[in-house]
């Protein structure tokens, strides 16, 4: 059994919801939370002419090898798309929409 650290977030849409789809998701697909954070509030940085964010940490016990989980959170539980711009690591999930 591995023991995994994410750290969520979003700032689109119903930020709370999404942050709840995101927890149920990951449960269902990836490996059982055993714990999780509180919400918190953060400032955008970078492109500071956005919403903040909500934010949220939780520990995951898992099977998977870092890279199928990875794999899993991204294109499984995500379902992103990768536009890449240099310097910056940016990705459009559904979960918020």
């Amino acid at each position: 059994m591995n023991k995994v650290y994410l750290l969520t977030g979003g700032n689109i849409g119903d930020r709370q919801m999404t942050l709840a789809t995101a927890k149920k998701k990951i449960e269902a697909e990836c490996g059982r939370i055993v714990r999780s954070s509180a919400l918190y509030e953060t400032a955008a940085w970078g492109n500071t002419r956005q919403s903040p964010f909500l934010n949220q940490a939780l520990e995951l016990e898992t099977l998977m090898t870092a890279k199928q989980l990875i794999r899993k959170l991204l294109i499984g539980v995500c379902g992103a798309a990768f536009p890449f711009q240099p310097g910056l690591l940016e990705f459009s999930s559904p979960l918020g929409r």
